[in-house]
């Protein structure tokens, strides 16, 4: 019985102290906290579409849906050279340096960005086809 209590006492002060000295963020029932215990007010947004093409966001309706289906889909109305300029421009004005200065001055800490393989690799590498769909 008394190795039972030393070690709920220990448990108990071991949360107690590690919640005392905390220096991240963490939770206070059901609210984000920072290290002095006052209220973490994240601002985020999320710049989907900009490197991973998305059917939904295009407003697609029973068209294509993936990037691959819809790089496709362009490059059958463009071609290669035309469907290569769109998604050149595509990149270079989705988001811009102007964009993000704007996000800023409004008061987001938080982006997100998501990537997919071929933002980072070159045109003639191999890819899985996990990423091309």
């Amino acid at each position: 019985m008394f190795k039972f209590r030393l070690l709920r006492l220990t448990l108990l002060l071991l949360v107690w102290t590690s919640q005392a000295s905390a220096q991240f963020a963490h939770t206070d029932h059901k609210q984000i906290v920072d290290a002095a215990g006052k209220p973490l007010l994240l601002r985020a947004t999320n710049l989907g579409n900009w490197l991973v093409p998305e059917g939904y966001m295009w407003l697609f309706q029973g068209g294509p849906q993936s990037p691959s289906e819809i790089r496709a889909l362009l490059l059958e109305l463009l071609g290669p050279e035309g469907s290569e300029a769109f998604w050149q421009k595509y990149r270079e004005n989705y988001v811009t340096r102007e964009d993000i200065a704007l996000l800023h001055r409004a008061g987001f800490q938080r982006h997100r960005v998501p990537l997919a393989l071929q933002a980072v690799e070159s045109d003639d590498a191999e890819v899985s086809s996990c990423w091309t769909g």
